[in-house]
């Protein structure tokens, strides 16, 4: 997967090393399931930063816990 851009490359700069890792590898886990086309790192990096706001919102105790599932 490529390069991030610039302005992700700074939100990811804010996250906990940790919370960054677990999106970088959600993000390359969608990369590859989806063929790894070029150029879309920008779209698989905000599903997988999504994927963690929601389960935030959705109350859940630790959002990081269920990312190594995979979606049904």
């Amino acid at each position: 997967m490529e390069k991030l851009p610039p302005g992700v490359s700074d939100r990811a700069a804010e996250m906990s090393p940790e919370l960054r890792e677990r999106v970088e590898q959600r993000a390359y886990v969608l990369w590859e399931a989806d063929g790894r086309p070029d150029g879309r790192a920008l779209d698989y990096w905000l599903q997988a930063e999504q994927e963690f706001v929601t389960q935030s919102i959705a109350g859940e105790e630790d959002p990081l816990a269920g990312i190594d599932q995979e979606p049904s």
